[in-house]
């Protein structure tokens, strides 16, 4: 086979310096981290509260992700580079074959698989809107710091899905109403529980975040409440609206009914679900 003529000391010298911009995106990631946790003890009062906080605190959370992130993909490209130097391809095929796979890699890296959330869209006027003007409500209804973190954890797990803005914020808006984001509440009239207040027959393994995070989205591949559809899923991506998704996630996965003059407790739904909406279009 045909040889090529391929400078090793070449690969190896982008492999030190892909080194040098691992190292300073760490660095400048975790002063940016620092920066933002400065921020975030200097906004609250003396009870620890403030509506600023968990916004900010997000923030550093996905600066803290992000870091992570770019640095685990450098160092990657990094040591691929490094296999280069010393398991060296020299026929045509081969290093035809060397270059689709370092291709791949690189789009593999810096494209939505890397972990990285992609930008966020937020299209929906109405929600913005609505969300804007009750914000106050979703301030009272989450009164501890937990609460939003455990909403940030649910919104990021579904736009993992791939579901957008609007579909998960009638997702959130639902177990806003039904929950207040608390893992283990209870209804005291029945075997209600947890985040989407499953009953009985419906509930998860355990009552941590993940386990109902993992529960329900099982669920969604179904129909849990009936209907005639192939799944919670494939009608909530049929959505373009917050109002339509908060409808769908509540006919179709809590059960709340559509009869007589629309959605049991809808309103209360609809509101959340817009004032969540609001209020990542503005953390993001």
């Amino acid at each position: 086979m045909q040889k090529l003529d391929i400078n090793g000391a070449e690969v190896l010298r982008l492999k030190l310096r892909l080194d040098e911009i691992a190292d300073s995106v760490n660095t400048l990631m975790t002063n940016i981290g620092v920066e933002v946790n400065n921020c975030v003890n200097n906004l609250k009062d003396e009870s620890g509260n403030n509506p600023l906080v968990s916004p900010v605190s997000k923030l550093l959370t996905n600066t803290e992700n992000i870091k992570t992130n770019v640095v685990r993909n450098l160092n990657s490209l990094s040591q691929f580079m490094s296999d280069q130097v010393y398991e060296y391809s020299y026929s045509t095929e081969e290093a035809e074959a060397a270059i689709k796979e370092l291709i791949s890699f690189i789009a593999g890296a810096v494209g939505s698989s890397s972990g990285v959330a992609v930008a966020s869209t937020f299209e929906d006027s109405n929600a913005l809107s609505n969300g804007e003007a009750n914000y106050s409500d979703l301030e009272s209804k989450l009164p501890n710091e937990e609460q939003w973190n455990i909403m940030n954890t649910c919104h990021d797990f579904f736009k993992e899905k791939g579901l957008t803005e609007e579909q998960i914020a009638g997702i959130l808006g639902n177990a806003c109403l039904e929950s207040g984001f608390e893992l283990e509440i209870k209804n005291p009239d029945s075997t209600s529980k947890g985040l989407f207040q499953w009953l009985d027959s419906r509930h998860p393994s355990d009552w941590s975040l993940e386990t109902q995070l993992n529960h329900a989205w099982e669920e969604m591949q179904g129909t849990p409440s009936g209907g005639a559809i192939t799944s919670v899923v494939d009608e909530l991506k049929g959505c373009n609206t917050v109002d339509e998704a908060t409808n769908v996630f509540a006919i179709y996965f809590e059960g709340a009914g559509n009869g007589n003059g629309g959605i049991w407790a809808g309103q209360g739904r609809r509101e959340y679900a817009s004032t969540i909406y609001y209020h990542y279009s503005n953390a993001n």
